[in-house]
């Protein structure tokens, strides 16, 4: 049988295709082991084939898994930030929140301080007018006072100072009268010095009127940037905390 193969293998023109002795049971038999070895090859490789993309599949997956766990990290941070931000922002919130009602609380108090100042200010129109009036009575009270002197220095209507019993002239009444007629401008002037030093502090609380009302305003006007900050969008926050900070410079420099 062996020779038989070996003359297929090397068999010249000459020799038979097929050997005398040749076994076709046998080349079946052969012939069903190799299909047999091949269907096994070929379901190995199927199976090495499927291993294959089993483990792909695995590492499909656990890349993935390691990608969502680096979105989950970068989602955390992103989270932890934001929290952060949302801290910072409630805490300047409630500050602010805080700020506006000390606002609140010094725009009532200025309100009530203007219209006792208003009060005063009429009031000081009043005193404006009685001083005018004072001087008036003063200057009148003067006039008569230096005619008196003047009189008694030089008496023109003696007739004047006598009893109509007596022939005396009587010149204690006139140094009497001008006695009562200075004390009487002693007292209009300290009354006029009385009314000075209440037109004086009637200025005093206008001018202080005018300064809280300058105060108002400037801390009205922060009130309105800090609102403004407040309203900013996220994005913002940089410029926000620059803000926030010169804001409050600005209030303590107040």
């Amino acid at each position: 049988m062996d020779e038989s193969v070996r003359s297929k293998d090397t068999g010249s023109e000459d020799e038979p295709l097929v050997p005398d002795d040749f076994d076709e049971q046998y080349y079946q038999d052969l012939l069903s082991k190799v299909q047999r070895k091949c269907l096994a090859s070929k379901d190995a490789a199927q199976i090495r084939e499927q291993t294959a993309q089993d483990e792909l599949n695995k590492l499909k997956e656990i890349v993935e898994e390691h990608k969502k766990e680096e979105q989950y990290n970068q989602l955390k941070v992103e989270l932890e930030n934001l929290q952060r931000s949302h801290d910072i922002l409630q805490n300047t919130l409630s500050q602010h929140q805080t700020d506006v009602k000390i606002m609140r609380t010094e725009i009532k108090n200025l309100v009530t301080e203007r219209n006792v100042l208003r009060k005063d200010r009429e009031n000081a129109v009043d005193l404006r007018q009685e001083l005018l009036r004072m001087h008036r009575i003063v200057n009148q009270e003067r006039i008569k006072t230096r005619a008196l002197q003047d009189e008694l220095l030089t008496p023109m209507n003696i007739h004047r100072w006598r009893h109509a019993k007596s022939e005396k002239s009587q010149v204690e009444s006139p140094k009497a009268e001008v006695n009562t007629k200075s004390l009487e401008e002693k007292s209009n002037a300290a009354k006029i010095e009385d009314l000075k030093a209440d037109l004086f502090k009637v200025k005093n609380q206008l001018l202080q009127e005018r300064k809280i009302k300058q105060n108002c305003w400037k801390r009205q006007a922060l009130m309105k940037m800090q609102m403004q900050c407040l309203s900013a969008p996220p994005q913002l926050q940089v410029t926000f905390n620059n803000t926030g900070e010169n804001i409050t410079s600005y209030s303590k420099f107040i």
